[in-house]
Protein backbone atom coordinates (compact mmCIF):
# COMPACT_ATOMS: atom_id res chain seq x y z
CA UNK A 1 0.00 0.00 0.00
CA UNK A 2 2.58 2.30 0.11
CA UNK A 3 3.79 2.14 -2.91
CA UNK A 4 0.38 2.79 -4.00
CA UNK A 5 0.69 6.03 -2.06
CA UNK A 6 4.11 7.33 -2.94
CA UNK A 7 2.58 7.08 -6.71
CA UNK A 8 0.37 9.87 -5.70
CA UNK A 9 3.18 12.26 -4.82
CA UNK A 10 4.41 14.01 -7.92
CA UNK A 11 7.54 14.24 -7.10
CA UNK A 12 7.81 10.06 -7.03
CA UNK A 13 5.80 10.08 -10.43
CA UNK A 14 8.58 12.34 -11.95
CA UNK A 15 11.57 11.07 -10.44
CA UNK A 16 12.44 14.66 -8.61
CA UNK A 17 14.61 14.78 -5.98
CA UNK A 18 12.71 16.05 -2.63
CA UNK A 19 15.12 15.52 0.25
CA UNK A 20 12.59 16.71 2.55
CA UNK A 21 9.22 14.73 2.75
CA UNK A 22 7.43 18.47 2.07
CA UNK A 23 4.27 16.44 0.64
CA UNK A 24 4.28 14.27 3.50
CA UNK A 25 4.39 16.88 6.31
CA UNK A 26 1.77 19.03 4.16
CA UNK A 27 -0.46 16.25 4.20
CA UNK A 28 -0.20 15.61 7.87
CA UNK A 29 -0.12 18.85 8.88
CA UNK A 30 -3.54 19.37 6.92
CA UNK A 31 -4.92 16.38 8.57
CA UNK A 32 -3.63 17.07 12.23
CA UNK A 33 -4.26 20.74 12.49
CA UNK A 34 -6.70 21.48 9.16
CA UNK A 35 -9.38 19.34 10.43
CA UNK A 36 -12.06 21.39 8.27
CA UNK A 37 -9.95 21.02 5.31
CA UNK A 38 -8.89 17.39 5.69
CA UNK A 39 -13.07 16.84 6.49
CA UNK A 40 -13.67 18.12 2.91
CA UNK A 41 -10.43 17.03 1.20
CA UNK A 42 -12.12 12.95 2.37
CA UNK A 43 -15.46 12.99 2.48
CA UNK A 44 -16.25 12.31 -1.21
CA UNK A 45 -12.83 9.62 -1.70
CA UNK A 46 -12.18 8.88 -5.73
CA UNK A 47 -11.50 5.51 -5.87
CA UNK A 48 -9.77 3.29 -9.33
CA UNK A 49 -11.99 1.84 -11.63
CA UNK A 50 -12.43 -1.91 -10.65
CA UNK A 51 -12.39 -2.81 -14.67
CA UNK A 52 -8.58 -1.77 -14.76
CA UNK A 53 -8.04 -5.11 -13.07
CA UNK A 54 -9.13 -6.98 -15.76
CA UNK A 55 -6.63 -4.80 -17.90
CA UNK A 56 -3.56 -7.39 -19.61
CA UNK A 57 -0.48 -6.70 -17.45
CA UNK A 58 3.08 -5.77 -18.81
CA UNK A 59 5.74 -8.61 -18.05
CA UNK A 60 7.55 -6.67 -15.12
CA UNK A 61 4.56 -6.68 -12.97
CA UNK A 62 2.06 -9.62 -14.17
CA UNK A 63 -0.47 -9.00 -10.98
CA UNK A 64 -3.90 -7.18 -11.82
CA UNK A 65 -3.59 -5.10 -8.68
CA UNK A 66 -0.26 -2.99 -10.52
CA UNK A 67 -2.86 -1.74 -12.92
CA UNK A 68 -3.91 0.40 -10.01
CA UNK A 69 -0.86 2.21 -10.35
CA UNK A 70 0.02 2.28 -14.24
CA UNK A 71 -2.35 1.13 -16.83
CA UNK A 72 -0.39 2.00 -19.83
CA UNK A 73 -2.33 5.33 -20.80
CA UNK A 74 0.11 7.96 -21.00
CA UNK A 75 2.70 9.09 -24.43
CA UNK A 76 4.73 11.44 -25.82
CA UNK A 77 3.15 14.58 -28.06
CA UNK A 78 5.10 17.32 -28.37
CA UNK A 79 7.76 16.45 -26.02
CA UNK A 80 5.06 16.49 -23.64
CA UNK A 81 3.22 13.44 -22.15
CA UNK A 82 -0.22 13.24 -21.76
CA UNK A 83 -3.03 11.02 -20.85
CA UNK A 84 -4.71 9.26 -23.56
CA UNK A 85 -7.62 8.66 -22.37
CA UNK A 86 -10.44 11.24 -19.92
CA UNK A 87 -12.21 7.92 -17.81
CA UNK A 88 -11.20 6.76 -14.68
CA UNK A 89 -9.52 3.72 -16.11
CA UNK A 90 -6.14 5.57 -15.25
CA UNK A 91 -3.66 4.40 -12.68
CA UNK A 92 -2.73 6.62 -10.23
CA UNK A 93 0.64 7.72 -10.84
CA UNK A 94 -0.51 8.57 -14.33
CA UNK A 95 -3.62 10.78 -13.07
CA UNK A 96 -1.01 12.44 -10.19
CA UNK A 97 1.37 13.28 -13.21
CA UNK A 98 -1.09 14.65 -15.18
CA UNK A 99 -3.15 16.92 -12.75
CA UNK A 100 -0.29 17.86 -10.81
CA UNK A 101 2.46 19.94 -10.52
CA UNK A 102 6.11 19.66 -8.20
CA UNK A 103 9.11 21.86 -7.57
CA UNK A 104 11.23 20.86 -10.21
CA UNK A 105 8.31 20.83 -13.31
CA UNK A 106 6.61 24.28 -12.39
CA UNK A 107 6.56 27.00 -14.49
CA UNK A 108 9.18 29.73 -14.63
Amino acid sequence: MHLVQDASVPEHVRNDIHILPVYEDAVEITRTKKTAIWDEWTKNPISFAPSILNMPTPRQAPVPISRIVDTDQYEKEDGYDITKTKSSEIGISEYTNANFLSGDTMFT
